[in-house]
Formats: C-alpha cells, sequence, structure tokens
C-alpha cells in the first residue's frame, strides 16, 4: 500500500483528496480507520479506503476525517483499532495528520 500524506499540497495527497493538518505537537494516538461505501448500483463489494488518523480524541477523528473527506459522508466509518507508533514511524506521522492508504 502506498500512503497519501496530508501535509503536502498535492502530489501524493492529491488521490485521497485531504487538505492541510494542523500538526499540534507529539503524537498521542493513531487510529486506524476503514471507509466502506457502497457501489452505485449495489453491485459487487463495498469500495474500502484506509486511513491513519493521529487526532488523540477517537470522536474528533471521526469528525475531523468526514470534515476533510465530505465525499465519504455515507460511508460507514469503522475504527478498528490504535495504530502502534513505532511501526508507522516511517511515514512521519505527527499529531493532527491523516493518511489514506492506497492499495496498488
Amino acid at each position: 500500500m502506498a500512503a497519501a500524506d496530508v501535509r503536502s499540497g498535492g502530489g501524493r495527497n492529491s488521490a485521497c483528496r485531504l487538505g492541510h493538518a494542523v500538526h499540534t505537537g507529539r503524537m498521542d494516538k493513531i487510529w486506524k480507520i476503514i471507509s466502506s461505501t457502497e457501489r452505485l448500483g449495489g453491485g459487487g463489494p463495498p469500495l474500502k479506503e484506509f486511513f491513519l488518523v493521529a487526532i488523540s480524541d477517537q470522536k474528533n477523528a471521526l469528525m475531523t476525517l468526514k470534515h476533510k473527506r465530505p465525499d465519504i459522508e455515507r460511508s460507514e466509518l469503522t475504527v478498528v483499532g490504535e495504530a502502534d507508533a513505532n511501526y508507522v514511524e516511517w511515514f512521519g506521522v505527527k499529531n493532527g495528520d491523516i493518511f489514506c492508504l492506497l492499495a496498488v
């Protein structure tokens, strides 16, 4: 999977249509969130997108993701747990970041 970083103004983040993130200091939690969207016409499995959201409050993380990605408003969002900060360290994740992981 490739990661789209919302901290830059274009390039990798354009695939996930995310804007700039605000960095507020030390990263406390990184939520793993899956967005499942029913396909138009109802055929086939739902379209899934995978996110890492570095906002410590889970409710705020979900609200911020919906705000940054209004196109997933009707999607079912599932928090599948916390990502281990050491495991995603190579992304350079900082507090306030949202990453979209894409299968290639």
